[in-house]
Parts: structure tokens; sequence; C-alpha cells
């Protein structure tokens, strides 16, 4: 599968024309985010259950790393769209586009949490999108508020499935409710801390809508499916990849004071350069 010219004039369009949302933290929103056509090519090749790595009975994924073994075990023509989704679309197009309108948050991002050389230093490292996983979810299933971890300076969905109202599936934001100083790189959830964020906003999914929003302290988000429609459990799907600094090497970690080393990542979501 291939994405043409036009395609990702499309979908660069679309991300540079779209509205910056700063409440409760700053994101976009856009429905229709590929062309009709397209979305309808990607989606007949969403892998049928049985391709998925379950854990327990209502939470999968599949990631898009070329040396994962469940990536690697699909059948060639579906593997190859979403090589083609995870490169050409998300890699090439959507994630430079994502660092123009971000790039800005994402310098006070990363300098916020470790100093101006460095933060600068990952900035001029340079940004790209993750390989990206598809994620599926079964009714009932909740994930509480947290922020995603540290080195993530954007993270991204497109989303596969319908869900006509917050209990049908819905992506959740909420507004930090007081300040809470990180003190390590993974997913962050405030509620271990005693804080409970305030519920700001609830967006329904629905196939072709595209979220982005930049990921700081207090970027609280979280998903909500606690029913399905008719009486067989529903898969909620989503497409999530990150965009990320390349510049997190070990070495560069050296000399910060030890609570901006304790953000520092164990390992980095895509290859330093």
């Amino acid at each position: 599968m291939k994405f043409t010219g036009d395609t990702k004039a499309h979908v660069l369009a679309r991300v540079r024309a779209a509205d910056l949302q700063e409440n409760p933290f700053p994101h976009m929103v856009i429905e229709e985010f590929l062309p009709e056509a397209c979305f309808a090519e990607i989606d007949v090749l969403v892998p049928d259950r049985e391709l998925w790595t379950w854990r327990g009975s209502r939470k999968a994924n599949i990631s898009c790393c070329d040396d994962d073994e469940g990536f690697a075990r699909l059948p060639d023509h579906i593997r190859a769209c979403w090589v083609a989704f995870r490169d050409e679309l998300f890699g090439d197009t959507i994630g430079p586009a994502l660092l123009q309108r971000f790039e800005d948050l994402i310098r006070h991002k990363y300098v916020s949490l470790y100093g101006s050389k460095v933060g600068s230093a990952l900035m001029a490292a340079g940004l790209k999108m993750t390989a990206g996983r598809l994620m599926g979810r079964v009714s009932p299933h909740e994930l509480a508020p947290h922020s995603d971890a540290t080195q993530f300076g954007v993270t991204s969905l497109l989303y596969f499935s319908d869900g006509v109202d917050e209990q049908s599936g819905a992506l959740m934001f909420y507004a930090a409710n007081g300040r809470i100083e990180l003190s390590h790189p993974s997913t962050f959830y405030p509620a271990e801390e005693g804080v409970v964020p305030q519920l700001r906003k609830v967006l329904p999914v629905r196939k072709n809508l595209f979220v982005a929003f930049l990921n700081r302290e207090g970027s609280y988000h979280g998903y909500r499916l606690t029913k399905g429609r008719g009486t067989s459990p529903e898969m909620r799907i989503a497409y999530q990849a990150h965009l990320v600094s390349t510049g997190f090497r070990p070495e560069l970690a050296d000399g910060l004071p030890e609570v901006q080393r304790r953000r520092w990542p164990r390992s980095p979501a895509v290859r330093p350069t």
C-alpha cells in the first residue's frame, strides 16, 4: 500500500489548519482526518482479534515495530499496509507537521524537565515519531487519568471505532489539581500521589478522528469504555504514536541534578542520533 501525494497534502493541510486548543492543555482534534476512501482502505486491514497480543480478556495491542514477534506474524498484505501507514503517513508526514505546530511547546517542556542546556540539546537532535501501536480495548475498560512517559513530546491517536457517548468509548481530558513534581520517567498516575484531577473534556471516539496533544506535566488523560452496543463485546481500536526527541543518549544526562536524572528515560523510544 502506498499513500499518494494528494493524501499526504490533505493530511498536512488538516494539521496545519487545526485549532490548537489550550484547555486543559494544548491539543488538537480533527474529525474526518484522512480522505474517506483512504481511511476505508486502511480500516478493512485492521487485524482480526486472534492476531492481537492480549493481556487478559479486555486489553490487546499490536506493536508496529519490525522486530516485534506479533507484528511479524501478521499476513504480509496486512503488515505491508501498517508499515506504510507508520512510515509514510505518520513518520514522514504527520510527525513533521505536528513538530511545526508544537515545537515551541515541546522545547519548553524539555527545558522545564531537564534544564536549558539539555532541553535545547534534545530539540537540536531532532524529533521523530515512534513506531506506534494498535490498541484494542473491550468493555468494560477504564483507564485512569495519567500523563505519558516524560520523553514523549506529543501523543497522537487515530481512531478506528465509533463510540456514541462517554460510556461506549471516549477520550477524557483532565485539569491538574495542583502541581506534582515528577520523580520518574514513566507513565504517571496522579491518584498515586492522592491527587484527583478534574474532568474538563469528553471526546466520544469516532472512526477517522485524530487527536494530538502536548505531553507535559499535568497533561492528564484517560479512557472510558463501560458499555458496548448490542450483546457481543465490541473492541474499540486506535493507533497511537508519539513525537519524541532522538537525543536521549545516556551521556547527555551526565551532570544533571538528581531530581532531573530521575526523569531521564531508562530506554529511549527511538534510536538516538
